[in-house]
């Protein structure tokens, strides 16, 4: 009688522990696998990288746990058959959202984009829905592209609105803040997009649809800064750093010491624009690095109770980590933008 008890005893933890295996093994399977063709069928594209379980783990570095692939990730554009196909091992990476922005209204954005998305090399374009059909009509029509779909209040920096919106009315805040009325300082979604760059340059390089190596950050509106580039030129990155992150800083940087020996504070308060962050270049590795940072400065900030731009908080990056940056330092942003486009062309 014992024995047999001794056996079922055995049995019973075997068939426990194998019940819980086999839960673990379809949790497992549930979390980092998703079948292909099931995700072809959803999307409706020919052709797809295996990237599903990549922007889940973007999410998920993000600590949102409420950010579902299908659900919060659509891709409603790919035009593979344009009559000139660009052969570039670059792609841009352009975003735009409406977030009622005073002083700044959409017309004009939509302005400088029909100019910015002619610039010769495949684009991946972030936006909301509701400007879908909009940003579908300014792209020309031999156009090499994927618009993704991300709503603002699943980018992973919406996280902190809250938080961006209870600082920016702190009066302490208000005080100390140089330039209190600058648009970073009042509007509460500003912040989130504009920290959003680096977010959208690695989800662009995981989604990768080109099969591109490098990866070029271009503002919407960058368009009212170029000269007399030719837009036409193929825009393909050859002399780009493939190790490290390629910004655009003030020639005053290149006397890197000086600076770097400043208040933390100094900085973090002011609205000091050493870092033009409207073009961004650097191979998947590297903006992926760059985003995880990135964020890391923003957290930062918001810690010490302030809200700022990103070009403040990829100088505060630049003094902590120099050796992650390549940089290109310019004069006058207009004149050596059309320089540094030039450099992308060769």
């Amino acid at each position: 009688m014992k024995n047999n008890r001794n056996f079922l005893f055995t049995l019973f933890k075997l068939l426990s522990l194998s019940t819980v295996l086999i839960f673990f093994y379809f949790v497992y399977k549930k979390i980092n696998y998703f079948d292909n063709d099931n995700i072809k069928k959803y999307f409706g594209l020919k052709k797809l990288n295996n990237y599903s379980n990549s922007i889940n783990i973007l999410f998920k570095n993000f600590k949102r746990k409420d950010v579902n692939f299908k659900e919060n990730i659509k891709i409603i554009k790919y035009n593979e058959k344009s009559e000139n196909v660009c052969k570039s091992d670059l792609t841009l990476v352009i975003a735009y959202y409406d977030i009622n922005r005073v002083g700044r209204p959409k017309e004009e954005y939509f302005e400088w984009l029909n100019k910015t998305l002619k610039l010769n090399a495949p684009i991946v374009f972030f936006t909301q829905s509701k400007l879908k059909d909009k940003i579908l009509s300014l792209f020309p029509s031999y156009k090499q592209f994927w618009i993704v779909l991300i709503e603002i209040e699943n980018l992973p920096y919406y996280n902190e609105l809250e938080l961006v919106k209870s600082i920016q009315k702190n009066e302490t805040y208000k005080k100390k803040i140089y330039a209190p009325s600058r648009v970073e300082c009042v509007n509460d979604l500003y912040s989130i997009i504009i920290f959003s760059k680096s977010f959208f340059l690695c989800t662009a390089s995981k989604l990768n649809p080109f099969n591109s190596s490098k990866f070029v950050w271009i503002d919407a509106g960058l368009s009212r800064f170029f000269g007399q580039f030719d837009i036409s030129k193929e825009l393909i990155g050859n002399r780009l750093s493939m190790s490290k992150l390629t910004i655009l800083l003030d020639s005053n940087l290149k006397n890197h010491n000086s600076f770097v020996n400043r208040d933390y504070y100094d900085f973090l308060w002011s609205a000091k624009n050493f870092v033009k962050a409207g073009i961004i270049a650097g191979s998947a590795d590297v903006v992926c690095r760059f985003n995880d940072e990135l964020y890391q400065e923003w957290r930062n900030m918001l810690d010490n109770g302030v809200v700022n731009n990103e070009q403040i908080g990829i100088i505060l990056l630049y003094f902590r980590n120099p050796n992650l940056f390549n940089p290109w330092f310019f004069e006058t942003y207009k004149n050596d933008m059309d320089n540094f486009l030039d450099f992308l062309s060769n």
